[in-house]
């Protein structure tokens, strides 16, 4: 959809300086439509980086031409029939708003296409204007290509254009040290998966007059020509080529760390503020950002108010009241608050985000579903162990399942000091020595695979993350984690399960609609009870499932000519069993 300037003198105007600036990239077919522009690039999605430089999680274009464009991701999403992934090549169009057409319009001289699109995109974000996409295509799917093992890293240190104390430049020595940190935490973390990050090449630059290195987009541009390279040349699916920018800035809003997310074991953009901290200390930061190139999101913590200890999920994926989640909540976790440094190295990562990355050590991860029953009894080494069994993942019938693991305080996490006690962010959290119990909400924008660790509120005051030995939780779902000891690299922990109710309504549906191809069945799935029953859908073709066909309803197409159909409604509750109805099967489809 097109937008409107208002005013047609005004229109015309800017179309023309626009078509001026940029040549043949911009169009204005009629005087009434806004001026748009053709880009290539590769998808970027930024998180949420909440702290002294707020950042709203968002989806970006990393052009070919270099500048980094704000997207409107409803506008994407509608634009390439479904949500476009990180690192996805797309080619498309892009409406440029009033605002941004009177800036260039103002410009006033002949821009090349690079210099046209970084006005473009300083002017968007500084507006908090994000671009409208349409008529695009994708050209090269970021999942079709499997994760490289070889991670190489291009690292630049920008300095401020005004003068620099020698000792806060970083020598090339120490870029490669603090890389091959980093590395080392992750090639122990992904079991393999890849075999480390190692420095390819190294710069150290000076801004551009009128640059701020504390703008990360425009740095990773900065950066990249120094290669001959554009951003969009980081983060594509199946390579492992990482750019890394380095900046020293103590102002109050220039934040501490930026990595793009996705796609998963891949390379992708990483900006880091080094600041005052002792540069040992930036390991953390600089792990965590390489965690989002890999396609994690945040470890969060979960606190509830009163009695709660968890709470199931709205449309949008965020966990409904009483609870609320806590960005960065998860203390023994690099992708959480440990980045800040609190401990002498990074801490690990919880299993919930491993098994994400496929990155789970043989036998270290036993699944409990219900259908084994209640009362069963687990003895799991410590996370850090590094050997054994560490952690459960646990199935209820029909909820969400959970992470059980157990943290000691050893190898890895040796350096987190405990117990921990932390007023972050105004929510008193703590952990020591003790069980987690940890979830995998549902991704923002489908990318990005976040944790939360539930947090129940103790009588000291805080919400504790970690589980003491003769404590118990019950997450949503109805299965109870209960420590029964601790001891050393061992816990011990029962898991049981709440009996299971069965519906006492779960009719057959119906098939209605003609028979013939190009016209519409619907399924009736008739009343479930009791009470609300989440319904699922799942169309058939002779009995073999139909890719795709998952709505309630199911437009007939010529594979279907000659065949019979039938439908599966699958009934969920939580605390209910599970159950499946099919309907009868249709006449031949003419």
């Amino acid at each position: 959809m097109r937008r409107a300037v208002g005013g047609r003198s005004r229109i015309a105007a800017a179309a023309t300086a626009v078509a001026l600036l940029l040549g043949a990239g911009v169009s204005s077919a009629h005087a009434e439509d806004a001026p748009t522009i053709r880009v290539s690039g590769t998808v970027l999605v930024l998180p949420d980086e909440p702290g002294t430089a707020e950042r709203t999680r968002g989806v970006f274009l990393a052009s070919t031409a270099g500048p980094i464009l704000p997207l409107d991701a409803a506008a994407l999403t509608a634009a390439t029939g479904g949500a476009a992934g990180a690192g996805d090549r797309i080619d498309g169009t892009v409406e440029l708003p009033p605002s941004i057409a009177r800036v260039l319009a103002d410009a006033g001289s002949r821009l090349d296409e690079q210099r046209a699109l970084s006005l473009v995109a300083t002017t968007a974000s500084a507006m908090s204007e994000a671009l409208p996409l349409s008529d695009a295509t994708v050209s090269r799917r970021a999942s079709a290509a499997a994760p490289s093992p070889q991670h190489r890293a291009d690292i630049v240190f920008v300095s401020k254009r005004t003068e620099q104390a020698p000792g806060s430049v970083p020598s090339e020595n120490d870029m490669r040290e603090l890389l091959q940190r980093a590395s080392d935490y992750w090639s122990g973390q992904l079991s393999g998966r890849i075999t480390g990050v190692t420095a390819n090449q190294l710069r150290r630059i000076i801004a551009p007059v009128g640059g701020d290195v504390c703008d990360a987009e425009a740095a990773w541009e900065w950066a990249a020509a120094q290669f001959g390279k554009a951003p969009s040349d980081y983060g594509r699916g199946g390579s492992g080529d990482h750019l890394i920018v380095l900046i020293s800035d103590d102002g109050a809003e220039c934040g501490v760390g930026l990595g793009s997310v996705g796609p998963k074991l891949s390379g992708g953009l990483v900006w880091v503020n080094l600041s005052d901290e002792p540069f040992e200390e930036a390991t953390h930061t600089l792990a965590h950002e390489l965690g989002h190139n890999f396609d994690l999101d945040h470890a969060n913590a979960r606190f509830c108010e009163g009695a709660a200890v968890d709470a199931l999920y709205d449309a949008t994926g965020r966990v409904k009241p009483p609870c609320q989640d806590l960005e960065y909540g998860d203390l023994w976790s690099t992708m959480g608050v440990g980045v800040t440094g609190l401990g002498k190295q990074p801490a690990l990562i919880s299993l919930g985000q491993l098994s994400y990355l496929g990155a789970v050590p043989s036998g270290a991860l036993a699944t409990v579903p219900a259908s084994g029953g209640s009362g069963r009894v687990f003895t799991l080494n410590a996370l850090s162990a590094g050997v054994g069994l560490r952690g459960l993942r646990v199935q209820p019938d029909g909820a969400d399942a959970f992470f059980v693991e157990y943290r000691d305080g050893a190898g890895r996490d040796a350096g987190m000091p405990r117990p921990l006690e932390l007023d972050f962010d105004g929510t008193p959290l703590s952990a020591g020595v003790g069980v987690k119990v940890v979830k995998t909400p549902p991704a923002q924008f489908g990318y990005g695979a976040a944790s939360v660790v539930l947090s129940p509120w103790r009588s000291n005051g805080h919400h504790n993350e970690t589980l003491a030995e003769g404590e118990a939780i019950r997450p949503v779902g109805g299965a109870t984690v209960t420590v029964l000891s601790i001891s050393g690299q061992q816990a011990r922990v029962r898991i049981d399960f709440p009996a299971p109710q069965r519906f006492t309504a779960a009719p057959k549906p119906r098939i209605t609609g003609k028979t013939r191809v190009g016209r519409k069945l619907t399924a009736r799935a008739g009343v479930w009870k009791p009470g609300a029953v989440r319904l699922s859908y799942h169309w058939k073709r002779n009995g073999k499932a139909i890719r795709g066909a998952t709505k309630v309803s199911y437009r007939l197409g010529k594979s279907d000519r000659r065949k019979r159909i039938t439908v599966t409604v699958t009934g969920s509750k939580t605390g209910y069993v599970t159950i499946s109805r099919t309907s009868k099967t249709t006449k031949r489809i003419r």
